[in-house]
């Protein structure tokens, strides 16, 4: 009775429902998805509308049926790395979204896979804008192809669609779009992961794809963006997207070209680049004779919006870096042109409490911004105790 765990994210409900309801699964309080996300949604509003994000219960249904492959000693991984591969061939909308006057749309496709190195997504596939074909209204189906020998993803994958109609003042607006996992594509979970078969070899010679393709199809109320459409005014009642793949047996993670998007994209992992700021700045820090400070301690202060000014001063710091500039003397601490390392070791003294007559002491710190660029505190504010 004394335990209490606290669970949030921006609203409380998405990402905080996902990880109750798995949670609620995971204990054993409850036996299926579709219980637990009622329970949770009676318990944390008032209108029963808590975990409502499409894929986000498209999850909370993956999670029941990895539960249920480990309980029958199934191979579970879902990480990007040691998740199977499968290789896209095409997607398929059934009948046209209503985005443009004449009740039809310019499709274009995103794809983008959550990379194990960082955590984050990718886009490793945009369709070329300028090429996409503007189609009625009227028509019954549309398809959007991807390279003839087809497109290798695994683990979490994004696919976007969007509506790139042309034009001096077009803009590319997102149509819908949807996540699904390469480890229950085959496989699906008995509600809202699709309907997933293999394809007959008629079949796949009649949509010219190679044999042993297959088809995963999801409905309107499985697609981000189109399940809110209650009305049809943007998608027919029948709107259905068609995903078509190929598995690739003995293959995992989504390879090479993942890689090299990581690696352009310059993202490094979290707290790396940090970990090489604090190195440097602790070294500078000690050969001027102050005392070190911990990296966890660093990180939360440099961190906290409480103390805005510290962008300022790595700002100075990383600029006089730069300019190969060596570390300045006690003396130019409080220069404004040019603050340097002086002006941080003299904000992270306050920062510490550190003084020299009175060491360790707690001060009241009303941040100070020295660069005649930044913004002073807003009038009023409270001043931090540290």
């Amino acid at each position: 009775n004394d335990t209490v765990i606290a669970v949030h994210c921006k609203a409380g409900k998405g990402r905080t429902g996902l990880i109750m309801v798995s949670y609620l699964l995971y204990g054993g309080l409850r036996t299926t998805a579709r219980s637990a996300r009622s329970f949770y949604d009676r318990m944390r509003t008032f209108d029963k509308k808590g975990l409502t994000i499409i894929s986000q219960i498209r999850y909370a249904h993956y999670f029941e049926e990895q539960l249920r492959r480990i309980k029958a000693g199934q191979s579970c991984s879902v990480t990007e790395k040691s998740s199977p591969a499968v290789s896209l061939r095409m997607i398929r909308l059934h009948t046209i979204p209503h985005f443009e006057r004449d009740g039809g749309c310019t499709p274009s496709l995103v794809v983008g896979v959550k990379a194990e190195y960082d955590h984050e997504e990718h886009e490793i596939y945009h369709s070329d804008s300028q090429k996409a074909l503007h189609v009625k209204g009227s028509d019954p189906k549309v398809d959007l192809h991807l390279p003839a020998e087809g497109f290798r993803v695994a683990g979490d994958v994004h696919i976007i669609i969007l509506n790139d109609s042309h034009g001096i003042l077009a803009k590319s607006a997102k149509i819908c779009h949807f996540w699904v996992h390469s480890s229950f594509l085959q496989q699906t979970p008995s509600e809202m992961g699709g309907k997933s078969r293999q394809m007959s070899v008629d079949e796949c010679r009649q949509h010219n794809l190679p044999g042993g393709t297959w088809s995963l199809l999801l409905e309107k109320h499985e697609i981000d963006m189109a399940a809110q459409d209650r009305k049809h005014a943007r998608f027919d009642s029948d709107f259905k997207i068609e995903l078509f793949f190929m598995p690739m047996p003995h293959e995992h993670g989504t390879g090479e070209v993942l890689d090299k998007r990581v690696e352009a994209d310059q993202k490094p992992r979290a707290l790396y680049a940090e970990k090489e700021d604090f190195e440097r700045f602790s070294q500078e820090r000690i050969m001027l004779g102050h005392a070190p400070v911990s990296f966890e301690n660093w990180v939360m202060n440099e961190g906290c919006q409480n103390y805005p000014f510290l962008k300022d001063v790595h700002r100075n710091m990383n600029r006089s870096n730069s300019r190969g500039e060596g570390v300045s003397s006690p003396s130019s601490r409080k220069t404004k042109a040019n603050p340097g390392l002086g002006a941080d070791l003299a904000f992270d003294n306050r920062l510490q409490g550190e003084s020299e007559d009175i060491p360790g002491s707690k001060r009241v710190v009303t941040p100070i911004l020295e660069d005649a660029g930044s913004t002073s505190p807003a009038s009023g504010s409270t001043p931090a105790v540290v």
